[in-house]
């Protein structure tokens, strides 16, 4: 039986929760200096698939909503409406404090093109500014420009057969990108570029596609695929490291196939979302993710600065307990924040976004997909 396409998917906006978490535990180690528990290198290794997590959602959560809905026009201008006041208010206000809490920042940016790129969210397209002005701004360049392209692709993967030749050729082009580039460009603009990261999108849209088709009753088994899908890639990783030695093609593929277990991890939630994934306070987390993820550097760093991360692992305990006091204190400061970010900037940025539409003549499309 055919899925509908006329509310909000729970479990992909929870997923949005853990992608996050992720992300600022992984940033808790490598920015932070925190060590990660003995046996818990899974943490440091792989928590920073995060991201490739962040963009499978965004890619299924995104053609769930406008399947259907972009054919005119018009729909297209609504779109990058919308998603503009989602991303720029909270993007600009967090560049606005990094340029004045940071004055070398300020004097990098406004040398050369760097404040213009990134005001037009097109620093992913240089070589010395991929990773934006604003911390972990990577990804934001990277969404924009999949935002921009996405009127174009939808009508290309209407199906599922043509959305998996989309997720081959997307690998293709991954690894031809990677390849050519080689040592002739920074490894952040490869690793940090659109074409390097485009199969998580594409497997996204692909498992997006298989959704419409799909039965409810194959939720669990499509989690359950996802998770054990998870597993083999960490496992091959530390078994078979040189067929995934970087700089190799089999680098490319590797990072690529992530977005597998990804996006069955999608269709799985979005069919039958379990409480443990999904339940109010991941919700509240998925909702906030935006602002928990553009807050947490700066935090991160603030509590290193400050000292807590060493007075906590100087303290009473073992490497377990230290740890957890670390996240635990950082985590519940992110979330404030977040909360706060997400109430006096996103929420108006959002409602402003409305406003401009309704002048415009456009009657704002109900919000129905989980990235909206």
């Amino acid at each position: 039986m055919a899925q509908t396409h006329d509310a909000r998917l729970p479990g992909i906006e929870a997923l949005r929760a853990y992608a996050a978490t992720a992300i600022v535990i992984f940033h808790l180690i490598w920015v932070g200096g925190v060590a990660a528990p003995p046996g818990f290198q899974v943490v440091p290794n792989f928590f920073g698939q995060g991201v490739p997590l962040f963009f499978a959602v965004s890619a299924f959560s995104l053609a769930y909503g406008y399947s259907a809905r972009l054919s005119t026009w018009r729909d297209v201008r609504r779109f990058y409406v919308r998603r503009f006041f989602r991303i720029a208010p909270l993007f600009y206000a967090m560049l606005l404090f990094g340029l004045a809490s940071d004055h070398m920042l300020l004097w990098w940016a406004l040398h050369g093109v760097r404040l213009p790129l990134n005001l037009l969210f097109l620093f992913n397209l240089s070589p010395i500014d991929v990773d934006g002005l604003v911390l972990a701004s990577w990804t934001i360049g990277v969404e924009m420009l999949f935002y921009a392209l996405l009127p174009a692709l939808l009508p290309l993967v209407r199906h599922v057969w043509s959305a998996a030749a989309f997720v081959l050729g997307s690998i293709l082009v991954a690894v031809s990108y990677a390849a050519l580039l080689g040592h002739a460009a920074p490894p952040s603009f490869i690793d940090h570029g659109l074409l390097f990261n485009l199969p998580f999108f594409a497997f996204g849209l692909l498992f997006a596609r298989l959704y419409d088709r799909a039965p409810a009753w194959m939720g669990a088994p499509a989690t359950i695929a996802a998770l054990a899908g998870l597993v083999a890639l960490w496992w091959i990783a530390g078994a078979r490291p040189a067929w995934i030695a970087t700089g190799t093609p089999g680098h490319t593929v590797y990072e690529a196939l992530w977005g597998l277990p990804f996006g069955a991890l999608c269709l799985g939630v979005a069919l039958k979302p379990t409480g443990l994934i999904s339940n109010p306070v991941t919700l509240t987390l998925g909702r906030i993710s935006f602002s928990l993820y553009l807050a947490h550097p700066h935090i991160v760093s603030a509590l290193k600065h400050a000292g807590f991360y060493s007075m906590v692992q100087a303290s009473a305990g073992g490497p377990w307990l230290h740890f957890a006091e670390a996240f635990a204190g950082t985590y519940a400061i992110v979330v404030v924040v977040a909360l706060a970010l997400y109430r006096f900037i996103e929420s108006p940025g959002i409602a402003l976004g409305g406003r401009v539409l309704r002048r415009m003549g456009a009657t704002p499309a109900p919000a129905l997909a989980p990235a909206e």
